[in-house]
């Protein structure tokens, strides 16, 4: 059985679009990544475990950078509602 997995992800401050194509045949797994302002895509053939250590890598740059720049991040804002308050419905 084999499914191919295609992604645009948007153009984010000033970096380019980039289009992900991901191709699943049993433990074939291509891998293929092209930015919009370059002609030509970096591919990659991986197995299921080298596409796992590489999910697990990007997951950990996640990670990292969320820590270190989380400070910085706008917070969502809430609004403490107490129960006793009488509420208009």
């Amino acid at each position: 059985m084999s499914k191919t997995i295609k992604k645009v992800i948007k153009s984010d401050q000033s970096k380019p679009s980039i289009q992900v194509v991901i191709g699943l045949k049993e433990d074939d797994i291509t891998f293929a990544m092209a930015q919009s302002d370059k002609s030509s895509p970096s591919t990659y053939n991986l197995t299921y475990n080298q596409l796992c250590s590489l999910s697990k890598a990007i997951n950990a740059a996640i990670d990292n950078h969320y820590q270190e720049y989380s400070n910085c991040m706008t917070k969502e804002k809430t609004v403490r509602i107490y129960i006793d308050d009488p509420i208009d419905w």
